[in-house]
């Protein structure tokens, strides 16, 4: 794969990572249109809110980590959440932030009963805008009775 230079990546790194990744979210816009208007035309209803991003960063997540992968990937790992999206960026060329997304989806977590998982890091929240501070990228809920709750930070992994 070449970079935006026209040059191969030197090494397969952070940035190469998440250009995938923006690259596959930006391209899940696209279905929400009908390119073959000039100029293109919204054939998806408005979304409320943050929702059509939501989207468009579980889309990139499913495409750069497709279901068949994920499974067996899973099936042949018996390690905790982190050391286990860790491995799977690493073999995937996905940020960790992508594969939590996924996994998350997935809903991997084996304990599921009033338990709550926390992704953090210390950043200027969404596009830098904020103050630097700790900040939630991944939460998960689950309540007595096992369902789950989900929050995402609205970013480009």
């Amino acid at each position: 794969m070449k970079t935006v230079s026209g040059k191969a990546p030197i090494s397969i790194g952070k940035e190469y990572r998440r250009l995938r990744y923006t690259y596959a979210h930006e391209l899940i816009h696209c279905f929400f249109y009908d390119l073959s208007n000039r100029p293109p035309t919204r054939i998806a209803p408005s979304p409320k809110g943050n929702e059509e991003e939501v989207l468009c960063n579980h889309g990139a997540s499913l495409m750069l980590l497709p279901e068949k992968l994920v499974t067996d990937f899973l099936q042949n790992t018996n390690t905790d959440v982190i050391r286990t999206a860790k491995n799977l960026s690493d073999k995937s060329c996905v940020s960790f932030y992508a594969c939590m997304i996924r996994l998350v989806g997935k809903d991997f977590f084996k304990d599921k009963k009033n338990k709550l998982y926390i992704l953090s890091a210390i950043n200027k929240g969404y596009q830098g805008r904020g103050e630097k501070k700790p900040r939630c990228l991944v939460s998960v809920i689950y309540g007595g009775d096992e369902k789950k709750k989900c929050f995402y930070l609205l970013t480009k992994a």
